[in-house]
């Protein structure tokens, strides 16, 4: 059987978290705890737990994509969407500030609405994602899966929603 293994993040997201945002966080982190400040400790504690989920997201979540389905594999979750549950795959776009917008998988594909870093959101039911932020705070629930898009995923999606 074939699959393909894919983070949670693109690599231009992971490049950004890993070299740019974990090592600012740790530097404030250490700047802040040797001030010896009790405000400046809380935020650098606050720093520290948003340090660990951005390493926890880039390299210990995983998207598993094969003929068969679709399985989130994390260090605490996992889920699985056989093929024959899978209703339907959305990308969504502007998924952080604004309210999410929601394209059919078939339609960006057509169109050739490349790039942008949109998530692919894999339904097995109806419903759509409660919160505007469950790309960060909820990547699974018991009707779906999330994954940032990449080019890479095009042929696995595809052999995937393939009738």
């Amino acid at each position: 059987m074939n699959r393909e293994r894919f983070s949670f993040y693109n690599r231009g997201t992971r490049a950004v978290m890993l070299f740019v945002m974990i090592p600012l966080f740790l530097f404030l982190t250490a700047l802040f705890v040797s001030t010896q400040n009790s405000f400046l400790s809380m935020i650098a504690f606050f720093f520290f737990v948003l340090l660990l989920v951005f390493v926890y997201k880039s390299c210990f979540i995983h998207v598993f994509i094969d003929e068969k389905g679709i399985r989130y594999k994390s260090l605490f979750k996992e889920k699985y969407i056989a093929k024959k549950e899978l209703l339907d795959v959305l990308i969504v776009q502007k998924q952080r500030r604004n309210e999410p917008l929601y394209i059919s998988f078939k339609d960006f594909y057509e169109k050739g609405l490349y790039g942008g870093s949109g998530f692919l959101v894999f339904r097995a039911a109806n419903e759509l994602p409660k919160s505007n932020a469950f790309v960060f705070s909820n990547p699974i629930d018991s009707f779906y899966i999330s994954v940032q898009y990449r080019k890479e995923m095009e042929p696995w999606v595809l052999r995937l929603i393939k009738e």
